[in-house]
């Protein structure tokens, strides 16, 4: 069965980068979005996939 998808939005500081964390730790795979991409460095330990403001496929 595939893990859940989520992505966050406001992941650079605060309930954002907290709620990365523990989507992550409950099995997501988590994408978080931020306008200051690197203050988000910390997730990639968790597994979480730091993404600009501006997605490119």
């Amino acid at each position: 069965m595939p893990k859940p998808v989520a992505f966050v939005t406001g992941a650079s500081t605060g309930i954002g980068f907290e709620a990365a964390k523990q989507l992550n730790g409950h099995g997501f795979v988590v994408y978080a979005g931020a306008r200051l991409v690197e203050k988000m460095e910390p997730l990639k330990a968790t597994g979480t996939t730091p993404q600009s403001p501006l997605l490119r496929g």
